[in-house]
């Protein structure tokens, strides 16, 4: 089974990471986190809409812990500072629970993020982000 698909549209700024898994595991994240960031389309201030619809289980809170901690890695070597949405489903209860303690560990975080059920609203978030000026004023 394919455990994931990253797509990269340049012009909108925007990647997206689609998971075929019913449950979240940190090697399927990490292998896909790698195959985002060597996509050839693919660059640092993009924004990502990750779309975990499939996952039916909750992560526990060590992998919550350590997603945060491989965005916030990344955003520091600069391979990623863009926006990022985690889309969830609406029937997963527990699952939008952990999506809320990810919200709440990234407050502080040098990029954004944010947590929707509604894919459309994930991308619309994500684009109106990433096409906001680097923090030197010159356009992207």
């Amino acid at each position: 089974m394919l455990e994931f698909v990253v797509q990269v549209d340049p012009v909108l700024r925007l990647a997206t990471i689609t998971w075929h898994s019913p449950r979240a595991e940190m090697g399927v994240f990490r292998r896909g986190f790698a195959a985002l960031l060597a996509h050839p389309a693919f660059q640092p201030h993009f924004g990502v809409v990750s779309d975990w619809r499939t996952v039916r289980e909750a992560p526990d809170s060590e992998f919550v812990r350590e997603f945060v901690m491989q965005l916030e890695t990344a955003s520091q070597r600069g391979v990623f500072v863009g926006p990022w949405a985690t889309v969830l489903s609406k029937a997963a209860l527990a699952v939008y629970g952990m999506g809320r303690m990810t919200e709440l560990l990234t407050e502080t975080a040098r990029f954004d993020y944010a947590m929707f059920t509604d894919p459309d609203a994930a991308v619309d978030w994500v684009v109106r982000l990433s096409k906001h000026e680097p923090a030197g004023g010159a356009p992207i």
